[in-house]
């Protein structure tokens, strides 16, 4: 007895149902979509960052300092900075959306503190 993958395959996705491939294709179509409008976040949450200068306030509080250090401080002031910015975004795309789809029933709560830690 030989096994197809190509007539397993398609045995299994005709068993799904038209509404559950109709559900999962728009998952997929939205999943390409989020990847471009991730990327206009980004460079939205960077432009604010630039335009308000608070990172070139804090280089000049800390040019006195070792360069290693400085350099480290104003990478994390910008980590921390996007990291918050982006937040609403960031909640939407990895528990908003896969709530929605019923992909988690996880709440908001746990989802935070977990992405907290």
């Amino acid at each position: 007895m030989t096994f197809d993958p190509a007539t397993a395959t398609k045995t299994m996705i005709d068993a799904l149902g038209p509404e559950s491939l109709a559900k999962a294709q728009a998952y997929t179509i939205g999943n390409h979509w989020m990847l471009l409008w991730g990327l206009v976040v980004s460079a939205v949450v960077t432009f604010i960052i630039v335009r308000t200068g608070l990172l070139d306030r804090l280089a000049a509080k800390v040019a006195a300092r070792a360069d290693a250090l400085r350099i480290f401080l104003i990478c994390a002031a910008f980590f921390l900075l996007s990291a918050l910015l982006s937040l609403p975004w960031g909640t939407y795309e990895e528990w908003g959306r896969e709530a929605a789809y019923g992909r988690t029933d996880q709440p908001l709560g746990d989802f935070l503190m977990q992405d907290a830690i």
